[in-house]
């Protein structure tokens, strides 16, 4: 393992990104646990944003019959429907319109 000198355990990010996987295949009643989902949330709101406006919200859907119809808007896709959790990525542009207009100079 890897920890860089506050101790806290490091990844090289060419290995993430040599190492990541796309997943097509669910395990369709596997229960997620709260805590995880939490974790993935918290760190994806550390990604850097414009202005740090972090204009991102995150929907969480576990309910088949919402996955049910997101599938149909999804292009028929039947991950959609079958993974035991969604977290679907909005972008709310109206948190950082003001924010980027008086921070940056537009060319």
């Amino acid at each position: 393992m890897n920890f860089n000198t506050r101790g806290v355990y490091s990844m090289d990010f060419e290995k993430v990104i040599r190492q990541r996987k796309m997943i097509r295949e669910y395990i369709t009643n596997k229960q997620i646990p709260g805590e995880l989902i939490m974790r993935l949330i918290k760190n994806a709101h550390r990604a850097p944003s414009a202005g740090h406006t972090q204009v991102q919200e995150f929907i969480i859907v576990k309910d088949s019959v919402t996955k049910k119809k997101l599938r149909k808007v999804a292009v028929n896709q039947e991950y959609v429907e079958l993974a035991p959790v969604l977290i679907i990525v909005c972008s709310n542009t109206s948190r950082s319109t003001n924010r980027v207009e008086e921070n940056f100079t537009v060319l």
